[in-house]
């Protein structure tokens, strides 16, 4: 398993390089291996993760997650996980590489997040997540099942925090 750490104002991967735009790209796992676990919050400095994800749709979306998350269709299995130390502000992305229509949903504490054209038809979620563990599914809009899966870049951004940050601006969106 890789771990990506991000706290104290020190982020840095035990696998992985650093992009020159700041962000930390985790090497991919091999097939079999979970993906790998981001950390955010409780950073003194902006934390940035970007990765290749594989975006596929074997499963509704609400099926899974229940009938309010109508994003579409989701693999079975996550495709990033990351955790929060306390609560933080967390920007995901998943652009398609393609022109593929692609879905998110992140489950974890107070989710499922469900989304589908956050910009344009690339799907995300930007908002306050508590402490805990956060499982992402990257989708697609249309059932395509594993073989046809689309590949699709996935990013993670956790603002920096200051003594003068709002109070407004961690607290939980309900």
């Amino acid at each position: 398993m890789i771990l990506c750490l991000a706290m104290a104002g020190v982020a840095a991967c035990s696998a992985g390089v650093r992009s020159e735009d700041g962000f930390i790209i985790p090497d991919t796992p091999r097939r079999g291996e979970p993906p790998p676990i981001l950390a955010v919050g409780d950073a003194e400095h902006e934390v940035k993760y970007r990765m290749r994800v594989s975006a596929h749709g074997e499963m509704s979306a609400s099926e899974r997650f229940g009938t309010t998350c109508n994003a579409g269709f989701v693999p079975s299995e996550h495709s990033a996980t990351f955790e929060v130390s306390s609560l933080t502000v967390v920007r995901v992305l998943a652009t398609a590489i393609d022109r593929s229509d692609l879905t998110m949903v992140i489950e974890g504490p107070g989710g499922p997040y469900c989304n589908d054209d956050f910009e344009g038809r690339s799907p995300g979620v930007d908002r306050s997540f508590v402490s805990g563990i956060y499982r992402i599914y990257v989708g697609t809009w249309d059932w395509t099942g594993v073989r046809s899966a689309r590949p699709a870049d996935l990013t993670l951004i956790s603002p920096a925090r200051s003594e003068s940050d709002s109070p407004a601006l961690w607290r939980q969106a309900n």
